[in-house]
């Protein structure tokens, strides 16, 4: 079943909220195979949890990876009962988490097992997390935090050879060089993996990709709360929050149904979320043609894993359950 507008209306009508997640798992499925199908030997992919915290996809995600990047013992739990003797997990927490209770045959541990490390000289940034890998490898397991923005596959190149250089001679053998990926296409995800397998040819390399690999599997629906009309302008409130519900979700598809079709034109639209803050607008139109009435429905598409991860009840608007169709 696809993300279709119909579909979507009925979900909700059904689980009677105002506000639903909803994710295709036939086309996660899809991608978890895509992103793992013929990969260099050499190469493994860790999924992070805290890019999608939810058990029954992170069960599935333990079909198709090779193993999770867990922060804490909370992550780790919600993983502990899909991994097995072949799945490597990763801390990347930015503190020791060596403490009882949080022990796997197969964890590299920051600070423990692995040493964490930012590319700061070579990227001309300050990062909070880890040395610069100027200032000396210690351990035989990297992770590698490549930068602030979403990576391209021509600076994860750049950096994966500078990586190769500091690492020559060195007594590192695994290198974990972590997601924010942004590639346009699976087929560049693939050809990017190949050449940094190219690169780092004699190490194991772990890759990340939580995001990525889920955008564009789910959509969140809601419904128009308010409409305040002043000519052809209009301020329409709505039970999606941009705040508590869409965050990091930078590039959505909107659109808005009503059940009867009929639709009103307006010089300009603004939508926002029903908390009370300034900030929560979903988006600003112009010269366009809408369902506008009480209780139509807001569909956005092309979600960030993150805004459900980052989901919240600020102001006392109750955070959207998940589906899976």
């Amino acid at each position: 079943m696809g993300l279709n507008a119909k579909d979507l209306i009925r979900l909700l009508l059904l689980s009677k909220s105002q506000s639903l997640y909803i994710y295709d798992l036939e086309l996660l499925k899809s991608r978890f195979a895509s992103i793992t199908m013929d990969k260099p030997d050499n190469v493994s992919f860790l999924f992070p949890v805290k890019a999608f915290p939810h058990c029954k996809l992170l069960e599935l995600v333990s079909e198709y990876f090779d193993g999770f990047d867990v922060s804490n013992e909370n992550e780790f739990n919600l993983v502990k009962d899909c991994i097995n003797d072949d799945h490597v997990c990763w801390s990347s927490a930015p503190y020791d988490t060596s403490y009882p209770g949080f022990s796997y045959n197969k964890l590299f541990v920051d600070g423990v097992s692995s040493q964490r490390f930012n590319l700061d000289s070579f990227l001309g940034q300050q990062s909070r997390f880890g040395l610069d890998l100027e200032q000396g490898i210690t351990s035989s397991a990297i992770h590698m935090h490549l930068g602030f923005q979403n990576n391209t596959k021509d600076s994860i190149l750049k950096c994966a050879e500078y990586i190769e250089k500091k690492c020559r001679n060195s007594i590192v053998t695994e290198i974990n060089l972590g997601g924010g990926f942004d590639f346009s296409s699976m087929s560049e995800m693939q050809d990017c993996v190949l050449d940094v397998s190219d690169i780092l040819s004699d190490y194991k390399i772990y890759f990340e990709p939580g995001n990525w690999v889920t955008q564009g599997c789910g959509a969140i629906i809601g419904r128009i709360l308010g409409v305040l009309k002043a000519g052809n302008d209009f301020k329409v409130t709505t039970s999606v929050s941009a705040l508590g519900h869409l965050r990091w979700s930078q590039s959505i598809e909107l659109s808005l149904k009503g059940l009867l079709g009929v639709k009103t034109k307006y010089e300009r639209l603004q939508l926002f979320g029903p908390t009370c803050s300034e900030s929560d607008i979903i988006a600003d139109l112009y010269d366009g043609e809408s369902s506008l009435n009480l209780g139509d429905f807001i569909i956005i598409k092309g979600l960030s894993s993150y805004s459900y991860a980052w989901r919240c009840d600020f102001n006392g608007i109750k955070a959207p359950d998940l589906v899976f169709i």
